[in-house]
């Protein structure tokens, strides 16, 4: 997670969306790392999504996370006394002030497994999400979806 660099990537992001100012944003793989003793709570390390909005206000860019749907979490040891905790989501940022309606996340039936070197397997679902907005200057609502297949 930290080779990722992502708040250099979340502020490559910010400048590339200051050019095009789009009115929603679908996003997937939005991971949220947490860590903590084995036995006691986790705390956030890295939130994708909270990293990538505050880039984003930064650049002078401001939305909102409008739907979120968490397709699954993994946590292990990492030690002999902490583990680590990986969720993963999607999501669609609106634009403030952008009226949102029927907002919605749900998980396929469908799952993406692996197996790891150590033959445990895992399994996340997919999921999607959509909401309904207006778009600036439009008469008509138009729906906004994101999914990760």
């Amino acid at each position: 997670m930290v080779a990722t660099d992502f708040p250099s990537r979340a502020r490559a992001i910010s400048r590339l969306l200051r050019n095009e100012r789009p009115e929603a944003i679908g996003l997937q793989e939005v991971a949220l790392w947490r860590k903590g003793p084995l036995g006691g709570p986790l705390h956030t390390t890295y939130d994708f999504l909270d990293i990538l909005l505050r880039e984003l206000r930064r650049a002078g860019l401001h939305y909102r996370a409008a739907a979120v749907d968490t397709t699954g979490t993994i946590t292990l040891p990492i030690s002999a006394t902490e583990r680590a905790s990986f969720t993963n989501r999607d999501a669609i940022l609106v634009e403030d002030g952008l009226p949102v309606t029927n907002a919605q996340s749900h998980l396929y039936a469908a799952k993406f497994s692996f197996t790891t070197p150590f033959g445990v397997t895992f399994s996340f679902p997919r999921g999607w999400s959509a909401v309904d907005i207006v778009l600036k200057g439009k008469p008509a609502r138009v729906r906004v979806a994101t999914t990760h297949l």
